[in-house]
C-alpha cells in the first residue's frame, strides 16, 4: 500500500515549494514538486492549489506524479519486488524527468490521454476516465499482472471482470462499461501509432460480457407524479427539491441542465424555456407547462442551488413521504452469479427518473417520439428508447383496447 499527502515547504515564506510526503513499505520519502505557489493560493483543508488560482492547473500536475510513482510501486509489487526508500528515491527523480516515447509505461499514455480529453470532453467525462485509471492500478497490483500494451487478451479480460465482480462489487453491466471506456483509450493510442495493428486488433476482441442487463432505472406513473404535485412539508429543503424535480418531470432537463438555468434562459411571457444543453450543446426550446409555471414565478430571482449528490439524497427522501413505496425487483450478474433484489421504489430514484418520467408520460398520452426528441434533445433514436419505461402491464392492457 502506498500513500501521499502534501504540504508547503516554508508557508510562513513569501513563495514556497509544494512538498510530498510518500509512505509505503514502513518509510517516509520527502520529495518536492518543483511546484511553487504563494502561501495564500494553498487549500490547506483539501491539500491542493485553490481553484481560483492561476496555478491550479498544476494540481494535474501533483495527481500525474503520484499516478506514475503509484504505477511504479503496483509494477514492483505485481513481479514480487521489494520497493526500498532509496529505490524509489531514485525511481522519483527518474519520473520527474521529461521523458521520451520509449520510456513512457502505459499509464503515462493514458496520462497523456486524460490530458487531451480534458480539453475536448466536461468535467464529469474525464471522471469516468479518470474512474477506469484507478481501477487498473489496484487490478494490477490485485492480480500481478503488468499493465501494457501486450497484455489485452482474453487473459486479461477474465481477470479484470473477475477483479471488478467479486473484489469491487462492481456488476456486469458497470464493468461493461468500464471495459467500453478502455476501449476509447486503446483506440486514442492506436490512432497515435503507439502499438502496432496487430496487437490492437487482437485488444478489440475483449468484449462485452454476458449476464448484461438492461437498464433497471425506473420512472413514475400518472399517480406516483401527482402525489408529488401535492405533497406539502415545513421542510423548505424537501419542498424545494419538490419543485425542482417538477421542473424536470414537465420539461425532462438533465440536472446539469436545471443547475445551470437562469433567469435569462426562463420566458413566462411567452411559457418557453431556451437554452443548450451541457451535455451535447444542443440549442432547446422546451414549452413551460401550466403545472409548474407558479414554480418558476416563485422562484423568479433563480432556481434553488442543491449539489447532484445532496438532490439525489433528499429526492429519495421526498419520494418515501409521498409514498411511492411499490416494491421493484432488480436483476443484476456479478459475472455468472445472478442477484435478485426487492427494493421501494424510492429508493431507485434519482434526478435522470424526471427525465425518464416525461417521456414515459408523453408517450402514453400519445405523443409520437420524435417531437418528443424535440424537447428532451437526443439526436438519437437508440439513446432515446433507453429511457421508455413501460411495464410489462401497461403493455397487455394497451393490447386489449386495442383488440
Amino acid at each position: 500500500m502506498i500513500k501521499f499527502s502534501t504540504y508547503l515547504d516554508k508557508p510562513s515564506k513569501t513563495d514556497s515549494f509544494i512538498m510530498m510526503n510518500v509512505i509505503c513499505n514502513g518509510f517516509r520519502l520527502q520529495v518536492s514538486t518543483g511546484i511553487k505557489i504563494k502561501p495564500n493560493e494553498w487549500d490547506r483543508k483539501n491539500k491542493r492549489i485553490k481553484q481560483q488560482s492561476k496555478k491550479a492547473d498544476y494540481n494535474k500536475e501533483i495527481e500525474r506524479l503520484q499516478d506514475r510513482i503509484k504505477s511504479f510501486y503496483n509494477t514492483q509489487e505485481a513481479l514480487n519486488q521489494l520497493v526500498t526508500k532509496e529505490k524509489l528515491r531514485t525511481k522519483i527523480e527518474d519520473i520527474k524527468k521529461p521523458l521520451s516515447n520509449e520510456e513512457k509505461s502505459f499509464f503515462d499514455y493514458y496520462n497523456d490521454f486524460i490530458k487531451f480529453r480534458s480539453t475536448l470532453n466536461k468535467e464529469s467525462t474525464i471522471k469516468k476516465f479518470e474512474t477506469l485509471k484507478n481501477h487498473l492500478l489496484e487490478f494490477q497490483s490485485f492480480s500481478s499482472l503488468v499493465i501494457d500494451f501486450n497484455c489485452f487478451d482474453d487473459n486479461f479480460y477474465n481477470k479484470f471482470r473477475f477483479y471488478l465482480n467479486f473484489s469491487k462489487n462492481i456488476n456486469n453491466n458497470t464493468s461493461g462499461f468500464l471495459i467500453k471506456t478502455l476501449k476509447t483509450f486503446l483506440y486514442y493510442a492506436a490512432d497515435k501509432n503507439i502499438f502496432n495493428s496487430t496487437d490492437f486488433k487482437k485488444a478489440l476482441k475483449i468484449g462485452r460480457q454476458n449476464g448484461e442487463t438492461e437498464s433497471q432505472a425506473v420512472a413514475l406513473n400518472f399517480d406516483e407524479l401527482s402525489r408529488i404535485e401535492s405533497f406539502t412539508s415545513n421542510n423548505t429543503r424537501l419542498m424545494n427539491v419538490k419543485d425542482l424535480f417538477l421542473i424536470q418531470c414537465y420539461t425532462g432537463l438533465r440536472y446539469s441542465d436545471l443547475a445551470n438555468l437562469k433567469p435569462v434562459n426562463i420566458n413566462l411571457s411567452e411559457e418557453i424555456i431556451k437554452l443548450h444543453a451541457i451535455k451535447t450543446a444542443t440549442p432547446l426550446v422546451i414549452p413551460i407547462h401550466k403545472k409548474i409555471k407558479h414554480v418558476f414565478v416563485k422562484h423568479i430571482e433563480g432556481l434553488p442551488v442543491i449539489s447532484n449528490q445532496k438532490y439525489n439524497l433528499y429526492l429519495k427522501e421526498l419520494c418515501r413521504q409521498a409514498e411511492i413505496d411499490t416494491l421493484i425487483e432488480t436483476t443484476n450478474y456479478y459475472g455468472t452469479q445472478r442477484v435478485d433484489q426487492t427494493k421501494p421504489k424510492y429508493e431507485m430514484v434519482s434526478s435522470h427518473t424526471a427525465r425518464r418520467t416525461m417521456i414515459t408520460l408523453a408517450l402514453k398520452r400519445g405523443i409520437i417520439p420524435e417531437l418528443i426528441m424535440k424537447i428532451s434533445g437526443h439526436k438519437s433514436r437508440k439513446s432515446f428508447d433507453k429511457y421508455i419505461k413501460l411495464t410489462q402491464e401497461e403493455a397487455i392492457e394497451q393490447f386489449k383496447k386495442l383488440f
